[in-house]
């Protein structure tokens, strides 16, 4: 019976157009403490939103309609990633943990992709640059130039990628956040 209720409770944010976000963190030493859904960009957001954590488990839900950073107390964080999450109505599931991950409704899978994809570009930037500097140290500056420009070359398939996932969702918190934030546009 309760979990009926709980479908028919997480079943109703979806048809009021809310977004409901259960989380679960990777341990019990958070138990008590409050995480925080800190907006990144949002002309109308006012505010952090915080829920106390129970069990490893979390739950909120809201009617906004932006992208938050969901993120513990600067004084007990260590060990954990912030996750950015849309919201939008549906049900999204995140896990904080040293990686964390959302996902569940159409934004925040993409949202998680390009997640995904931005960390996979940035350890391999930093691959390339390295050996640049590495090269360069060592007076070889064609194999330096090559190393740069091949993080050249990812820079533009990953700004690429970043562009196409803004112009698919336009109109949406999550292209609003990627036009403002991470591409400088608008």
């Amino acid at each position: 019976m309760a979990a009926a209720a709980l479908l028919t409770a997480c079943g109703g944010a979806a048809r009021n157009g809310e977004c409901h976000i259960h989380g679960e963190l990777c341990s019990d030493k958070w138990d008590g403490e409050y995480i925080f859904f800190v907006p990144m960009y949002d002309k109308e957001a006012v505010g952090v939103d915080s829920v106390k954590i129970k069990g490893r488990t979390f739950d909120f839900t809201t009617a906004k309609s932006c992208v938050s950073d969901i993120r513990l107390s600067w004084r007990t964080r260590y060990g954990t990633q912030s996750l950015l999450v849309a919201y939008e109505p549906g049900e999204v599931s995140v896990r904080i943990d040293s990686v964390s991950s959302g996902w569940g409704t159409p934004l925040n899978d993409s949202l998680q992709a390009w997640k995904e994809r931005s960390e996979r570009y940035n350890t391999t930037a930093e691959s390339l640059l390295k050996a640049a500097h590495n090269f360069g140290v060592a007076g070889d500056s064609v194999a330096a130039n090559a190393m740069k420009a091949q993080a050249r070359a990812a820079r533009n398939e990953y700004l690429e990628a970043t562009i196409c996932l803004a112009d698919a969702t336009e109109g949406t918190p999550l292209a609003d956040f990627l036009n403002i934030r991470v591409l400088n546009r608008k």
